[in-house]
């Protein structure tokens, strides 16, 4: 009955009734394990019907004519389109500004099949326009990376990032670069497992971390561009702890010097007036940036052993974002938000996971033996971090001497420098005292009076 009434000529728009309840058989059918022939039949169906309806346009709401476009979508992902006739219904509301983002979904679902996926990135550059409300970037993103994750084979998808790269190192618009950028993230947040394709994926990410360092600095007064850059973050987070097979020691230091840049472009923001959105996208940022330093600690460890120099350095822009300057009060210095996620990562440092500590000693049967292994590590750990952990006590101690800090902020980062002092020896604890001015010491007798006090723990 459903078939009849969408292939009779006189379809019209009250019975959009008929599309909706067909679209719903479809969907249950391909959700069974037995499917059946009905699907296949009823989806050209609606295909025809769809045409149909979109050549009278003008009878339709956008509002139908987005569901429309969205339901094929959804239809071309469980079953075989009819190209031909699906792309004669694409050209017939081509031109209508109001569809463009449904629209976009369906030429994915539909060209993927067909390999044309620089078609596609071009679709993706022309349809993204950061001040444009209507094109949802997360949307856009998630249409074209349906294309990306479905490319099933090795070489395909190798000279499909091949030709981004080469595409993107070519662009000289400054204002189209952000795209680019986003493009490649997209595409490195889709990486298949290839059997045979481990070191040239690896190859591609370092790559690909180099184009995103090359161009992180236009952003840094770009204060639009930042959810790009959060976005970015984000894909690398996944990659470390999910992909972890893809980053080799070159590409977790490009990562490293990828959150720094980062948190620069946050220290930027304080010079200058932010609307209530920017200063929400730089507490995003500053979240974004402690969740990839955290990931590359607790699943890269092993990699930071003898570069702990190098990710301690990017704590102390942390604090300094959340110093009161002179200039004003800024936003990240009354986030309780960012403070948490900062104790959170100094934690993570100074803390490691259990899983880590007994991974690295080599767990033996004797459960003394055992126990000896385990304080061995972590005596390791310590010493090792006690090496570079003294240049956030004097940062800190620095910042502090010149500036102010909010006292519910205050009490959070100062719980997560109490950490510090669990670590350091009497050695080190010279070494910061001699290293100071004498407000600076005088600054420092407070604040490790106050650890002993407050932060040491102790038996009784």
């Amino acid at each position: 009955k459903l078939e009849k009434k969408l292939k009779s000529s006189k379809f019209e728009k009250k019975n959009m009734n008929a599309l909706y309840l067909s679209l719903y058989f479809i969907e249950c059918e391909f959700a069974l394990e037995n499917k059946l022939e009905l699907s296949s039949d009823l989806a050209k169906s609606f295909v025809q019907c769809s045409k149909k309806c979109l050549f009278k346009e003008e009878f339709f709401s956008d509002n139908d004519v987005n569901w429309i476009l969205s339901s094929l979508a959804e239809i071309g992902k469980i079953t075989q389109l009819p190209y031909d006739d699906v792309k004669e219904t694409i050209k017939l509301v081509w031109k209508n500004n109001n569809v463009q983002l449904s629209l976009f979904k369906l030429v994915c679902v539909l060209e993927s099949n067909n390999g044309k996926y620089d078609y596609l990135m071009a679709l993706y550059i022309n349809s993204r326009d950061k001040n444009q409300s209507s094109i949802n970037y997360n949307e856009l993103s998630n249409s074209i990376g349906y294309s990306f994750k479905n490319i099933e084979e090795y070489r395909t998808f190798e000279q499909t990032w091949i030709f981004l790269l080469q595409v993107f190192q070519e662009v000289n618009d400054v204002d189209e670069i952000y795209k680019y950028f986003e493009l490649l993230c997209i595409m490195m947040s889709h990486i298949p497992r290839f059997d045979e394709s481990q070191d040239m994926i690896q190859s591609l990410v370092i790559q690909s971390l180099s184009c995103l360092l090359d161009y992180i600095d236009i952003f840094t007064n770009d204060s639009s561009a930042i959810d790009s850059i959060i976005g970015c973050l984000e894909v690398l987070r996944n990659l470390i702890s999910g992909k972890q097979w893809c980053l080799t020691q070159y590409s977790i230091e490009q990562i490293l010097c990828f959150t720094i840049k980062s948190e620069y472009i946050i220290l930027a923001s304080d010079h200058g007036e932010l609307s209530s959105s920017e200063q929400n996208s730089i507490e995003s940022l500053y979240i974004s940036v402690t969740q990839v330093l955290s990931n590359l600690i607790l699943f890269q460890r092993f990699r930071l052993s003898n570069r702990y120099h190098i990710i301690i350095s990017a704590f102390i822009p942390l604090i300094e974002s959340l110093f009161v300057k002179k200039s004003g009060d800024n936003h990240l210095s009354t986030s309780k938000a960012c403070a948490t996620s900062f104790q959170r990562l100094m934690s993570n440092l100074c803390e490691p996971s259990g899983s880590f500590v007994s991974g690295s000693s080599h767990s033996v049967g004797d459960s003394s033996a055992s126990a000896v292994a385990l304080t061995s590590t972590m005596s390791t750990l310590k010493a090792r971090l006690r090496k570079s952990l003294p240049s956030v006590i004097l940062n800190y101690i620095s910042l502090a001497v010149r500036y102010n800090m909010n006292l519910e902020i205050k009490e959070v980062i100062v719980d997560a420098l109490f950490l510090i002092f669990d670590i350091l020896t009497m050695n080190e604890l010279k070494l910061i005292n001699s290293s100071l001015d004498s407000h600076g010491r005088t600054l420092f007798k407070s604040f490790y009076d106050d650890y002993k006090k407050y932060g040491k723990w102790r038996e009784d």
